[in-house]
């Protein structure tokens, strides 16, 4: 009934049901209804106190990542950069991420222009998610990065140098036949 009050316009009435359900002894995931509330006073526009309800429940439960990516998503919005970005880190080096805060953290750091976060962003989320929708809403690297700078090119043979004579009694590495070719920018 709250979801109703909220979407109807009766965005107090609504958020006084979320919070007597959070504040329920028998309601077992209060953080839930914190965050529902602060939901439902985002889309009234009503940030600071949105804020608020998601800041209670990831006090109620550190590991919830819906209010997490909630109040990282309001801080984006509101041109909050640094506390976007320093909640999805606190929240991804404590707790197993999700698709949606590893998109949303390669967004922050897209808009920081840190472009190394926003590579190790988008690399965990390709490798940790491959499959979901998230990976493919990914923005494509900017060129000019270093992990594009740096990525290996081919692993085809090397041309061998004509002709190959062994030092005398010196074993050729079966390695040295299959280099890996690297983009000529350094590395390092």
């Amino acid at each position: 009934y709250a979801v109703f009050l909220c979407r109807t316009g009766r965005v107090d009435e609504g958020v006084k049901r979320f919070v007597g359900v959070a504040k329920n002894k028998l309601y077992r995931s209060p953080e839930g209804a914190y965050t529902n509330a602060g939901v439902c006073l985002r889309e009234a526009q009503r940030f600071d106190e949105a804020s608020e309800y998601f800041a209670r429940a990831l006090a109620v439960r550190p590991n919830h990542a819906e209010a997490a990516f909630q109040l990282a998503d309001l801080d984006m919005q509101r041109g909050m950069l640094v506390e976007a970005r320093s909640g999805i880190d606190r929240f991804l080096t404590a707790f197993r991420p999700t698709p949606d805060l590893l998109l949303l953290a390669v967004k922050i750091a897209r808009a920081q222009n840190d472009r190394g976060a926003e590579e190790r962003f988008a690399r965990r989320l390709r490798v940790e998610f491959p499959d979901s929708d998230q990976m493919r809403q990914l923005p494509p690297l900017r060129t000019g990065s270093r992990a594009s700078r740096c990525s290996i090119r081919s692993r085809e043979p090397l041309p061998e140098r004509p002709p190959y004579r062994p030092a005398p009694g010196g074993a050729r590495s079966p390695a040295s036949a299959t280099k890996l070719r690297w983009s000529k920018s350094r590395c390092s």
